[in-house]
């Protein structure tokens, strides 16, 4: 197995790591697993269970969340993920050596949902496990339209959607 996790990062459960084991040994198709992970605090859980980008689901996504909020998929009980958040994922080295490594193109952003996209090719699932991992210092500035990371995160989807053949 082997551990990917942000560098702004504190633990809060040093035993994770092997309940994440454990978890994957019981589920041989398992090619990641993600825990759960809290935002700058204890008091809020971040939303590490994403969806595939298509643009389809996107303006949807949009119009949901001005109407109804976002929705929280990383709850209380584990669930089959599309994609898992990489700011803290265990990955089995199989699934690793069949899928590859994160693609070098978008080494910021989107480089989870590209990896999850190539291992569902291939049959590897990702599953959300609510154990109590690490506490995400994730900086509160620097996430607004036209910064540095919505270009990135614009552009690495940009280039994911036309890897795959969805225009």
């Amino acid at each position: 197995f082997v551990l990917v996790m942000n560098p702004d990062t504190v633990c809060i459960n040093p035993n994770f790591v092997f309940d994440l084991v454990e978890f994957a040994e019981c589920h041989p198709r398992v090619g990641a697993v993600g825990p759960r992970v809290y935002l700058r605090s204890r008091d809020r859980v971040q939303n590490t269970v994403l969806t595939f980008p298509w643009l389809w689901r996107r303006a949807w996504g949009m119009l949901r969340s001005r109407l109804m909020g976002n929705p929280l998929r990383s709850g209380n009980r584990p669930l089959r993920a599309e994609v898992l958040n990489g700011v803290c994922v265990l990955f089995r080295a199989e699934a690793l050596f069949e899928v590859g490594l994160f693609d070098a193109q978008t080494f910021a952003y989107i480089e989870d949902v590209d990896w999850a996209y190539r291992a569902e090719q291939v049959g590897w699932q990702r599953w959300y496990v609510p154990i109590d991992s690490i506490i995400h210092e994730q900086k509160e500035s620097g996430y607004h339209r036209g910064s540095n990371v919505d270009f990135l995160l614009k552009r690495n989807t940009l280039y994911f959607l036309l890897k795959t053949g969805h225009r």
